[in-house]
């Protein structure tokens, strides 16, 4: 297959692991693991979060249009693990997962070591993905905290 070198090398860049946070039209919070998350800019603030086209996670951010992006504490590991699975293979992947909330209400992994309150300003499709490009509007980050749950740096928690 064409680009099978290529694609077990981008495998090996080492990504951040973080919970893109929505609420629904019915203000029910969802949550899914992203892995994909990119600062694009300081002044606007500006982020980008690499989503898969035919995903629910997707779908309610171009609904939406409002997110947050949390980093996760190692603690949460069960969490970012269970909500990386595809609502398509699980029957509710919310049941039993703790979230807290921005100051504006969006979902995040609770005790997250920060977050990031984004509104989408554009997407691009780029190559099997969407790249949702997105201001951030509010961030927070916790006092004395930890290395993110997983990352080129810290380690895998």
């Amino acid at each position: 297959m064409k680009g099978e070198g290529a694609a077990a090398a981008l495998r090996q860049l080492p990504t951040g692991v973080c919970l893109l946070g929505i609420l629904t039209a019915r203000a029910e919070p969802y949550a899914s693991t992203v892995s994909w998350v990119v600062p694009l800019s300081f002044e606007p603030p500006m982020l980008g979060v690499a989503l898969e086209p035919r995903s629910k996670t997707l779908a309610l951010v171009r609904a939406m249009g409002d997110f947050a992006i949390s980093v996760p504490r190692a603690e949460s590991r069960s969490d970012v693990i269970k909500l990386g699975r595809s609502s398509a293979e699980v029957a509710d992947k919310m049941a039993g997962v703790t979230l807290g909330t921005t100051d504006g209400g969006l979902p995040i992994v609770a005790g997250a070591a920060g977050w990031l309150a984004c509104r989408v300003v554009g997407e691009q499709r780029v190559g099997d993905h969407v790249l949702v490009i997105a201001e951030v509007g509010a961030g927070w980050v916790a006092d004395g905290t930890a290395p993110p749950a997983w990352s080129y740096w810290g380690g895998s928690g």
